[in-house]
């Protein structure tokens, strides 16, 4: 499916692409969704959060309120121009929150595309909060543009809650590279981020994967801790490996994914992707 209008015009989706909740097994594959949101600070009608698929909650940046839901399949989608320029609401490619009393939740979000994510509010290329036991695995993401230094910074996977254990994060591949207006210091944007140092990767893990953001860029690190706009920096892949107990991200690397452009996210053949 074709979901969304061909540039941000009058006829472009305000809320969600696609969306669903209190739902199991769902399989949500080779759609693409596009031109989600807004560029300018014109009227929004329905669901004010901009998220390309949805699944468990439209809601990102006031607060999360997960549903029940189960072992959905988010799998082979390309998700792009999810914006809110104006910067009041979210802009997220992917989100996830879902919970399962008792046992895992067992969501797969796989082999996506997810490009041009961006908002002065909350922004991610993948979001999730809830249950335990998800797969994030085999994305690429690239993140760009220009952020005021008011956002709360673009996240390459955000990961929002302590409850979010046992995930596997494995196999991704982030790229970022945005500008800020003002000059503050503070660091902003990061590949990844975990609620906290103690977080409980039980069976679940992360590594295989690559966080790229090019060296001159001051204002992006490969992870962070923390559930704010502050979060704990770590700029370099064996500081952030040594956040964990047991360590995380051990065959993880950090160089330029070298894709063929900004919206075609296939490896050149001299990808450290191919065979990484």
């Amino acid at each position: 499916n074709l979901i969304g209008s061909d540039s941000f015009n009058s006829d472009r989706i305000s809320g969600p692409g696609i969306f669903v909740e209190y739902q199991n097994k769902c399989v949500i594959e080779s759609n693409e969704v596009r031109f989600i949101g807004r560029m300018t600070s014109d009227p929004v009608t329905g669901i004010s959060e901009k998220i390309g698929i949805s699944v468990g909650t439209p809601f990102w940046h006031v607060g999360i309120s997960k549903t029940f839901g189960t072992n959905n399949v988010i799998s082979g989608n390309y998700v792009h121009d999810i914006l809110d320029e104006p910067g009041s609401s979210s802009a997220v490619g992917i989100a996830v929150a879902t919970f399962n009393t008792g046992s895992s939740t067992g969501n797969t979000i796989s082999n996506n595309v997810i490009y041009n994510v961006r908002s002065l509010a909350l922004c991610a290329g993948i979001a999730h909060a809830g249950g335990y036991g998800d797969r994030i695995v085999f994305n690429s993401i690239n993140l760009y543009g220009s952020l005021g230094l008011s956002s709360e910074g673009a996240h390459g996977i955000r990961i929002f809650e302590t409850s979010d254990s046992a995930l596997v994060i494995k196999n991704n591949s982030i790229q970022l590279d945005f500008t800020y207006t003002g000059t503050s210091s503070i660091l902003r944007s990061y590949c990844i981020t975990l609620p906290s140092a103690t977080y409980n990767w039980g069976t679940g893990g992360c590594n295989y994967n690559d966080y790229y953001f090019p060296p001159a860029n001051l204002k992006i690190r490969i992870g962070g801790i923390g559930t704010s706009s502050l979060f704990t920096p770590y700029s370099t892949m064996p500081s952030w490996r040594f956040v964990f107990t047991p360590m995380q991200d051990l065959l993880s690397f950090s160089d330029d994914p070298k894709y063929i452009s900004a919206t075609y996210l296939f490896p050149l053949s001299s990808s450290p992707l191919l065979g990484g």
